[in-house]
């Protein structure tokens, strides 16, 4: 089950989960519904699952569809279950796609174009993804995805947005120098004016490569 369906919690800060969105969609890159609701393993499911939860508690109805849809997922005996480890049961991802088009009836192609363009509209026009704090748990998600070039870029962009973390700082310039890119490690953790670790072993690295100012 993707990661952003596992706890539809409304009240939930959505742009900490949802970082990643907004390169996604500068970029004009929009997640379809039934490739996120398919795909196992896809980094998207921590992102775009939340957008898509976010939005969907929006709605009375929509809302309350939803829990009945995630409570059959877990309850409902005649959803088809797959062993897992340690002796637990999952539910595939074929079964949560076709569990989803039951509970909101997606009986045709065209209902789930229009189901997903509401769900993409609301992405573009309504709902700020755009924070800090959001871009640098993505980060942080991505490390552990393994996803290095996409876990720099994020920490990048969580302190252009002004992520006052000193763990964001520390990453970072830690990207920085693990590509010997030591004079600019300096200069982007210089730039806060903060004494975070991420300058002190940006200047390390940057005095050991005769590189600082």
């Amino acid at each position: 089950m993707p990661l952003g369906l596992a706890d539809p919690v409304p009240s939930a800060p959505v742009g900490r989960r949802a970082g990643q969105g907004p390169a996604e969609i500068r970029a004009g890159e929009m997640i379809g519904l039934q490739k996120m609701l398919t795909t196992d393993g896809m980094y998207e499911h921590y992102s775009w699952g939340w957008t898509l939860v976010h939005w969907l508690m929006q709605d009375k109805k929509q809302r309350d569809t939803f829990v009945k849809f995630v409570k059959a997922l877990v309850f409902d005996r005649k959803v088809r279950r797959e062993p897992s480890i340690a002796g637990m049961t999952t539910v595939p991802m074929s079964e949560v796609w076709e569990q989803f088009k039951k509970f909101f009836k997606l009986k045709t192609d065209d209902d789930v174009k229009a189901f997903e363009a509401g769900w993409h509209k609301y992405v573009q026009e309504d709902l700020n993804l755009v924070s800090a704090r959001g871009l640098a748990d993505a980060a942080i998600h991505a490390e552990r995805q393994g996803l290095q070039l996409k876990a720099k870029r994020l920490f990048s962009e969580a302190i252009e947005q002004g992520s006052t973390s000193p763990q964001v700082y520390l990453r970072y310039a830690s990207y920085l120098t693990r590509e010997r890119e030591y004079a600019e490690a300096l200069q982007q953790a210089e730039s806060r004016g903060e004494r975070f670790a991420a300058i002190e072993t940006a200047r390390a690295e940057a005095e050991r490569m005769e590189v600082a100012p």
